[in-house]
């Protein structure tokens, strides 16, 4: 007859068994804790070397942005008042409907007294 192995039969010897996988779970989230700390510092310090090197771009981008909406206004003040008196290009109401459309042709029917449009 052959003896299965099924573990430890002693009281003694299961606990020990107890113990060591308490301790390897124990030891696994430690070291799971350490590894996201580590990666969370290295972070910080890849976004703050970052920032710190993008200021220059950022202060041009600041300057650019206020000299165009300095030039914007003088352009505005150039053309005689504000931007509720000047004429729109495009005739209309100003809003602006979004979605899908269609094209119909229509044929021109005797009878109408418009041509067809194109």
């Amino acid at each position: 007859m052959t003896k299965q192995l099924t573990g430890p039969r002693n009281w003694l010897a299961r606990a020990a068994v107890a113990v060591g996988a308490v301790a390897t779970l124990a030891l696994s989230l430690a070291l799971s804790v350490v590894l996201f700390a580590i990666l969370l510092v290295v972070g910080a310090v890849g976004l703050a070397v970052l920032w710190w090197k993008t200021r220059d771009l950022r202060a041009a981008m600041r300057d650019a942005q206020a000299e165009l909406r300095q030039r914007f206004e003088q352009q505005q003040a150039d053309r005689g008042g504000a931007r509720e008196r000047a004429r729109p290009r495009r005739p209309g109401t100003g809003e602006v409907l979004e979605g899908e459309f269609v094209v119909v042709e229509e044929s021109h029917q005797e009878g109408h007294s418009r041509p067809p449009r194109r």
